[in-house]
């Protein structure tokens, strides 16, 4: 018997991962086997929601590994801080988002204006 999986059994990966909305829970089926990896990181990555903990660990990632960027295509930022930091790395990550067609920042309504400005200064 082989080790490897039947391209019939592998074909019923993706719909079995379609089905998964938690984002909690694609990341743990992709740690379940080198299948399910390939088929839940495209969903995985989709559409993306970032809180603000976790801006600049995201973007640091999109912005080194241009294969999971080409895989996003919704972007929702929760950002309420001030300052360039998250921003800056922000409009790096959105310089490799080259499939990106929906982006979303949220806020409070200041820190909205301040981050749109100032993600045009760091472009």
């Amino acid at each position: 018997m082989s080790n490897s999986s039947s391209p019939i059994i592998l074909d019923l990966y993706q719909p079995i991962a379609e089905q998964i909305s938690d984002a909690g829970d694609l990341a743990s089926l992709c740690r379940v086997s080198h299948a399910f990896h390939h088929a839940a990181e495209p969903i995985l990555y989709r559409e993306v929601h970032v809180r603000e903990g976790s801006v600049d660990i995201f973007c640091t990632k999109i912005s080194q590994c241009p294969r999971l960027a080409a895989l996003v295509r919704a972007l929702c930022i929760i950002c309420n801080q001030s300052g360039l930091g998250p921003i800056c790395a922000i409009s790096q990550a959105l310089r490799v988002l080259t499939q990106l067609r929906s982006l979303e920042l949220s806020g409070s309504t200041d820190s909205a204006v301040q981050s749109i400005s100032s993600i045009s200064r760091c472009l």
